[in-house]
């Protein structure tokens, strides 16, 4: 196993939309140009250290590598490859906390990876699954692939079961971009799952499962206009709008601009509406951003392509390690 004492690793991973839509908890994919970087290097001991942590709210992140979901990651890499030293690691925030774009499992799989990297890619995609959803869980209090899955891999990522893990990954064609709306709020992940509905009606299950197979059958293909009819999520969404004021003069404002798709990213409250085109989905952000403008809410705009390669293509040439 290469672990020379000297050896550092420097790993970035991607935002990542979950649920897509009808998929909750259970798909997503990753976006390029948002991410968090993790810096690792030997401690030289047997504890593991945070040294520092910058870029977006890097003052209101935990220090305490019990806490900190990158720190986390890395330690149960650590323990599954078997290996007793330590490391001293880096975090670089690249966006923001609370904003349903994956923060906390940007984080952890940064931390994973980096780890993976030290050890000359020792452990298997299982291993840095399990050891990424160990940050998500200490940063969310449940370890939901939906976001993690993505970030790792790149693409996007179907979870079929997590119990033995089981996972479907397939590209995102490149003719797909996404506008993103981001409100400068949170939604707390917690009180997003506390809303939900205990019981659904038939006919809402029917109607997301015939959306959530049909979404994944459109990206293989590289159909976009199906896809875009297949972003309806008829069961929580619905029961998530009062957290997420706006949210339907958004939609009307996207589908209007020409967006083929639009729905809540994650819990929330970062929006994404599906286009084809990068003109038309900087129409439709300006669109929605004027929605939010006329509430008087601030937000962030961004136009993004998926990220194909994840965490896990992603590798600095040797002179930025």
């Amino acid at each position: 196993m290469y672990k020379p004492a000297d050896a550092r690793s420097h790993v970035r991973a991607p935002a990542t939309i979950a649920n897509l839509g009808p998929g909750f908890d259970c798909m997503g994919l990753a976006l390029n140009g948002l991410a968090d970087e993790v810096q690792a290097r030997w401690s030289g001991s047997q504890e593991t250290v945070l040294e520092s942590i910058d870029g977006v709210d890097a003052e209101v992140l935990p220090r305490d590598v019990k806490r900190n979901c990158a720190s986390v990651a890395a330690i149960e890499a650590l323990r599954l490859a078997g290996e007793e030293r330590g490391v001293a690691l880096r975090l670089r925030k690249g966006f923001r906390s609370g904003s349903g774009l994956g923060s906390s499992s940007a984080s952890s799989v940064a931390g994973a990876m980096a780890v993976h990297r030290l050890l000359g890619d020792a452990l298997s995609e299982e291993d840095l699954l399990r050891a990424s959803l160990c940050g998500e869980r200490v940063a969310s209090g449940s370890a939901h692939p939906d976001n993690v899955a993505p970030a790792l891999f790149g693409g996007l990522v179907l979870v079929r079961s997590t119990d033995p893990l089981d996972w479907i990954r397939v590209d995102v064609p490149e003719s797909a971009y996404f506008a993103i709306i981001l409100p400068h709020r949170q939604v707390r992940t917690e009180e997003a799952r506390r809303i939900l509905p205990e019981t659904v009606p038939l006919t809402s299950v029917i109607e997301n499962c015939r959306n959530a197979a049909s979404l994944v059958l459109a990206v293989a293909r590289g159909d976009l206009q199906l896809w875009g009819r297949s972003t309806r999520d008829c069961i929580i969404e619905p029961a998530r709008a009062p957290l997420l004021p706006g949210l339907e003069e958004a939609r009307q404002a996207a589908l209007q601009a020409g967006a083929l798709g639009f729905s809540v990213s994650g819990s929330g409250p970062a929006l994404f509406a599906l286009c084809d085109d990068p003109e038309v989905a900087l129409r439709v952000s300006k669109s929605i951003g004027e929605i939010f403008r006329l509430r008087g809410d601030q937000f962030d705009t961004h136009v993004l392509r998926a990220d194909n390669h994840g965490a896990l293509g992603f590798r600095y040439d040797r002179e930025d390690n």
